[in-house]
């Protein structure tokens, strides 16, 4: 079974002028996380949130990176920090995974 770690958080001034380099390397990180199966990056600006939805082959893979996402986007200033593990119900995800086409090249 696969975890879904849902975050968000209302960023700093800090992290809201990361450049597009930064986040790319930030994106390199993350990619080499233990257990990581995907991250969509999300940002809500007229809500002032950003966050992240990360895909994980199981539950313990994903509370350690919960625990180090909270800590790290603490640590950077970030407000009203949320996290949540949910069960992914495999069958019915397996069937509805779709690949959105602006991704495709």
């Amino acid at each position: 079974m696969a975890y879904l770690l849902q975050v968000t958080y209302r960023p700093s001034a800090r992290q809201l002028g990361s450049t597009r380099a930064e986040t790319f390397q930030l994106a390199q990180k993350i990619n080499k996380i233990d257990g990581l199966i995907a991250k969509i990056w999300m940002s809500d600006p007229q809500a002032g949130l950003r966050g992240g939805t990360y895909l994980f082959d199981d539950r313990a893979h994903a509370e350690a990176w919960r625990d180090e996402v909270m800590r790290a986007r603490t640590e950077e200033g970030a407000t009203d920090m949320q996290a949540h593990i949910f069960e992914v119900l495999d069958d019915f995800t397996a069937l509805t995974w779709n690949t959105p086409r602006s991704w495709v090249k």
